[in-house]
């Protein structure tokens, strides 16, 4: 399989990539990367800009905790933007080894195509929206892009405006 060449991650704490102001996700088969967009320019980019208020571990507990947020935009195949609002927390037990995103998402713009119901992927796995030629994708972490080896997407319907909330458990 060739995969192309992936840009380094955003630093931990979810912060903007690269010059380009775009960043990885989800990653569709075959290595291509669904590149994705910050909602609005410098300004805006101040108002939403990803935060992080780091955990520290002590002595007494080897669990570091982070939350964080992110705001983007990500191109539909169907046509249009998904504009998403998510915060989360990012959890590094150095004990077990197990290090987990716990994130929510608010989902709104061109959702057509967006289909309630639980997604997986170990690591791969659909996501919608759907189209006859829909690849197995893979969770990047919205914390500093670490492809996930397993993940858990719940989509529910936000009411009649047309928005989806996920919940996403993944771990690293």
């Amino acid at each position: 399989m060739t995969r192309t060449t992936r840009r380094e991650p955003p630093p931990a704490g979810g912060t903007a990539s690269d010059e380009t102001g775009l960043r990885p996700r989800r990653r569709r088969g075959g290595g291509s990367v669904l590149r994705l967009g910050y909602l609005a320019a410098a300004p805006a980019l101040a108002a939403l800009a990803l935060a992080a208020s780091a955990g520290v571990a002590s002595a007494a507990s080897p669990v570091t905790k982070v939350t964080f947020t992110a705001n983007y935009l990500e191109s539909n195949p169907l046509g249009g933007e998904i504009g998403a609002s998510c915060t989360g927390v990012h959890t590094d037990n150095t004990k077990t080894g197990i290090i987990e995103d716990n994130e929510h998402c608010i989902l709104s713009g061109d959702t057509e195509g967006m289909a309630p119901g639980v997604y997986t992927g170990d690591p791969t796995g659909l996501l919608p929206p759907f189209t006859p030629a829909s690849p197995a994708a893979t969770w990047e972490s919205d914390y500093n892009g670490v492809e996930a080896i397993s993940w858990t997407l719940v989509i529910t319907a936000d009411g009649s405006s047309g928005a989806f909330k996920e919940h996403i458990v993944a771990y690293y």
